[in-house]
């Protein structure tokens, strides 16, 4: 972005200054949500260690949201992968597939 000739085409630099922020934001979100499973599993080790049960509600409580918002991430992502992959999918060429030989050589 930093290339003078990015912003002559204004369409394109937009639609590149927009992905380039939705990768930053969920490199951020998947990040934070990295730190909360480490978190997650220090409390999990710590409640493992001392035999104690009564953080498993805790545990279950913060385990429910970390898999919701991944859940939720992966959904909203989703779309916006498959945009971007099946026209590449699509236009390329299926290799034949060779069956292995059965029986003797002729």
């Amino acid at each position: 972005m930093s290339d003078p000739t990015f912003w002559d085409d204004a369409d394109k630099a937009r639609r590149i200054s927009q992905e380039a922020t939705e990768a930053k934001d969920a490199y951020e979100t998947y990040s934070k949500l990295f730190e909360r499973a480490e978190g997650l599993k220090d409390i999990l080790d710590l409640a493992i260690e001392e035999d104690d049960q009564s953080m498993e509600p805790e545990i279950a409580k913060e385990l429910n949201e970390v898999k919701e918002i991944l859940d939720k991430k992966e959904i909203e992502l989703l779309p916006v992968n498959m945009m971007r992959i099946t026209p590449s999918l699509l236009s390329m060429p299926v290799p034949a597939v060779q069956k292995p030989r059965t029986g003797q050589k002729c």
